[in-house]
């Protein structure tokens, strides 16, 4: 059984590409197929000449549609509507014209047509010629197809299986849109406890996408920015596919099954002290897209971004680019970010980062506090301002943090390969820090409360009497962190010189296991413990001396600075050893001994 195909309309933006799409489908013209749809475009139908067989005409239908077309399947005689007649000029007038009119002449016997995109009017091997459709007002008498006894139409289970999938495939997007809402709104209630404010601006949730915006606000920095997000529908990405075949460069070329993805755009703002004008920064691209199973996926770029010479503070950056993934619920994220140059100018001076690059790997641990490490690595800085030239090669910060129980532990190492200031350089430069036995809970309530006074101030109209209640709340924590006996440590302070290498260490621990400080906090200094050493070598003192004018601090003359070690010698607070100048001191009990010697003129042994 054969069906015609009549089109009534067609709406769109590209009549050209529709038109060469029309010509492929039906194997005309590029001429006749934009004659049809110009024609279409002023309310006038067209209806293809030629039977369609059953089983193509659903798809050809599809087809249209994805198209724009409003077209309809007629079992009956075809129907013809002519355009006007400009529309229908050709360059042979005896050819038959687009609508079934003469031309004037005598008539041509068509050529045969080869099948067009979907095979129609091609003859299949052993089929006879397909009779012409008959004339104006003699329609055909439908035949019912014969169909054997007991046995069920394969066509029709294709016909309903098809129905189903095209069913299931149509409702399936909504459904995903209602879940990705329900994701954005969870993400939301999550953020804020972090002390990241979001707010839903405008949502508007389709069929196949959403168009969304959002305001994010941080409580611990002057920052907001702005996010406006076009989030696609899962299964498939039917928008996607149904643009490309608009625009007709359809490819199946980055086709993912997902839940949802978000295309989003962040512009940031700066909130300056004062009237001080913001400084005008990038934009950021993030593409992010949730699976059904395993991490969500954040594409990062940051495009080439130049401030204007007229601001105050001139940015000059050649982009960023990176990737981070996560749980769907934060629990796991994973960072890698690589910044191209930047360069930060003002009237003070220039400041210039090469080769910058971040990495991190947290998991949220006990009480939603993150643990894990992150790296920061830049490979120079270069600084020229009125103050002087410097440089820093190889800068890298490493911080980590772990949990054991409800105590938590925190290292972070600073490190340079080498430094100029002018003319003097050193390097390289060690600098290695720990605090251990940090109690979690009752650092999430300094956390907490931290926030509240933030956003309280932030408000605008800041409730001061919460405030100050807040703080004295803050400080009974700071006594209650002493019970597990927390402690400070600078495991490593190396400095290296052309004079030698400069080193340190430190160590401070307070014992308020007793919970005598939550009662009188001027007991502290009875609590404390403190240990600390400094090794200087003798080259390195010298140079020290005879640049001692041009010291950070009190300008001294060399002679009066040599003066004053020989007192440190003389009192014993400054020892020589192998070649060095060292000293250790120590604090016990209020009392502060130097090479366990008590310091003279300095009361502050508690009793």
């Amino acid at each position: 059984m054969s069906n015609f195909i009549q089109i009534h309309s067609w709406s769109g933006t590209d009549p050209k590409g529709v038109s060469q799409r029309l010509a492929k489908m039906f194997k005309l013209s590029p001429k006749e197929a934009a004659s049809i749809v110009k024609g279409l475009q002023k309310g006038n139908s067209w209806q293809f000449d030629k039977p369609i067989p059953l089983a193509q005409s659903q798809k050809a239908m599809d087809y249209l549609n994805a198209m724009g077309f409003s077209a309809e399947l007629t079992s009956g005689e075809p129907s013809f509507a002519s355009f006007d007649d400009e529309l229908l000029e050709e360059d042979r007038p005896q050819r038959k014209s687009l609508f079934g009119f003469k031309r004037g002449g005598k008539e041509k016997a068509p050529k045969e047509k080869k099948g067009g995109l979907f095979g129609f009017g091609k003859k299949k091997s052993g089929q006879a010629d397909v009779p012409p459709p008959p004339k104006p007002g003699k329609p055909p008498k439908p035949k019912k197809p014969k169909r054997p006894k007991g046995k069920s139409s394969a066509g029709s289970i294709f016909a309903v299986l098809l129905i189903l999938i095209l069913g299931a495939g149509a409702v399936a997007p909504f459904w995903f849109g209602m879940e990705a809402e329900k994701l954005v709104q969870k993400q939301v209630d999550h953020w804020s406890k972090k002390g990241v404010l979001i707010q839903i601006v405008d949502y508007q949730r389709g069929w196949l996408d959403t168009n969304a915006k959002f305001s994010v606000r941080s409580l611990k920095l002057p920052l907001s920015v702005q996010v406006d997000s076009h989030i696609i529908h899962g299964p498939i990405p039917f928008k996607d596919l149904f643009d490309q075949l608009m625009q007709g460069n359809f490819s199946f070329e980055g086709f993912q099954i997902m839940q949802a993805r978000a295309d989003s755009s962040l512009k940031a703002q700066v909130k300056m002290p004062g009237k001080k004008p913001a400084p005008k920064l990038p934009e950021m691209l993030v593409t992010t897209l949730i699976p059904f199973k395993g991490d969500v996926k954040e594409e990062i770029t940051v495009a080439p971004f130049y401030s204007p010479k007229k601001d105050a503070v001139r940015v000059n950056w050649q982009g960023m680019s990176g990737t981070i993934t996560s749980a769907l619920d934060w629990q796991n994220i994973h960072g890698n970010l690589t910044s191209k140059p930047l360069a930060i100018e003002s009237k003070e001076g220039k400041l210039t980062l090469a080769n910058s690059r971040f990495t991190g790997d947290v998991q949220e641990g006990p009480l939603g506090m993150y643990i894990g490490s992150s790296n920061i690595e830049v490979g120079s800085v270069k600084l020229d301002s009125a103050m002087g030239m410097g440089t820093v090669n190889n800068f890298k910060v490493y911080q980590s943090a772990n949990a054991n129980g409800n105590l938590y532990n925190f290292i972070m190492n600073l490190s340079l390969q080498r430094a100029q200031l002018d003319k003097t350089r050193f390097g390289p430069v060690t600098f290695k820090t720990k605090v251990k036995n940090i109690d979690g809970l009752t650092l999430k309530k300094l956390q907490d409360l931290n926030t509240q006074n933030q956003a309280n101030l932030a408000s605008g109209k800041p409730d001061m009497q919460q405030t100050m209640k807040n703080q004295q709340e803050m400080m009974k924590l700071m006594a209650d962190l002493t019970t597990k006996v927390p402690e400070f440590e600078i495991s490593q302070f190396n400095i290296g010189t052309e004079h030698g290498e400069f080193s340190s260490f430190a160590r401070v621990s307070i014992d308020g296991s007793d919970g005598s400080l939550a009662q009188n906090p001027l007991m502290a200094l009875t609590k404390i413990e403190a240990e600390a050493g400094v090794k200087i070598p003798e080259s390195l003192m010298d140079h020290l001396l005879k640049n001692s004018r041009s010291l950070p601090g009190k300008s001294m003359s060399p002679r009066k600075a040599r003066k004053e070690l020989k007192t440190l010698l003389k009192k014993g607070y400054l020892i020589k050893q192998d070649g060095s100048y060292v000293a250790e001191l120590t604090f016990l009990e209020g009392q502060l001994e130097v090479n366990g010697k008590p310091i003279k003129g300095m009361p502050l042994k508690i009793n």
